[in-house]
């Protein structure tokens, strides 16, 4: 690729990240400019600018179907940015699933971090203590030393939580599942996970949502409720709501 050539898939390739962060609708003739210099490619390259087009286009399949054609140069950086595109765009069961499957793939350091932290919302600690072991096993020293004791205590706080409310890691797994569907048929986007913790009733799982919408918010607090009423978790000494956190959407945004 000629340096202009390099410079100008730079750019669309920017601009169209821009359009997926921050939700701003595409304009047509955007469209076709950007569509004018995906003809002047081919291969790998084409695969994965036609696909956040599509993206930018809030074409979610579309996307999805030029990611995985993007997916087969086995490239790293073309995995963690159609993570991160999946990650942002509220379908988290499938996220989640992915991130484990293309980290046996790449297994790269912050392959495995996000993996680690999968793992952290759904409290499976297995899974938890296996990326832990293969993300300290790729840093030394005191690098390597630290992410043993953080992933040690992402372990620990699991532990303490499942014993405190009274559930497994299934539990909480399902949990996780069914909270983060409430959310996501609402085009809502989940990033994580808190386990709160203070007495013998007083502990709470807690879903941090990518919405500022008050209403919104208050509306899927109101049907978690609602399953948490139910007789699967009636009984069970915990509660459970979704926080309002978008710090990385503003991050994408002002990237």
């Amino acid at each position: 690729m000629t340096p202009q050539a390099q410079t100008n898939f730079s750019d669309v390739h920017d601009s169209l990240w821009r359009y997926i962060h921050s939700g701003s609708p595409i304009e047509q003739s955007a469209v076709d400019d950007v569509e004018k210099d995906i003809r002047l490619l081919d291969g790998v390259q084409k695969a994965y600018l036609t696909a956040l087009l599509y993206g930018a286009k809030r074409d979610y399949d579309s996307a999805i179907a030029w990611f995985n054609e993007a997916l087969k140069s086995e490239d790293a950086t073309i995995a963690l940015n159609y993570l991160a595109y999946v990650g942002a765009s509220a379908h988290n069961y499938f996220h989640r699933m992915e991130i484990f499957r293309l980290e046996e793939q790449y297994g790269s350091t912050e392959m495995r971090r996000v993996a680690r932290n999968a793992a952290f919302c759904i409290g499976n600690q297995k899974l938890m203590r296996i990326y832990n072991l293969k993300l300290s096993a790729l840093c030394d020293g005191e690098e390597k030393q630290f992410l043993k004791e953080q992933g040690e205590s992402m372990i620990s706080i699991v532990e303490e939580f499942k014993q405190a409310a009274k559930l497994s890691s299934n539990d909480i797994e399902e949990l996780c599942d069914e909270a983060e569907a409430i959310a996501n048929k609402r085009g809502v986007n989940c990033i994580g996970a808190h386990y709160f913790l203070n007495g013998e009733s007083d502990n709470a799982y807690i879903i941090r949502a990518e919405t500022s919408d008050a209403e919104l918010l208050a509306e899927m607090n109101m049907e978690l409720l609602c399953l948490l009423s139910s007789e699967k978790y009636i009984e069970r000494p915990f509660t459970s709501w979704f926080r309002s956190d978008v710090s990385k959407k503003e991050e994408r945004c002002d990237c």
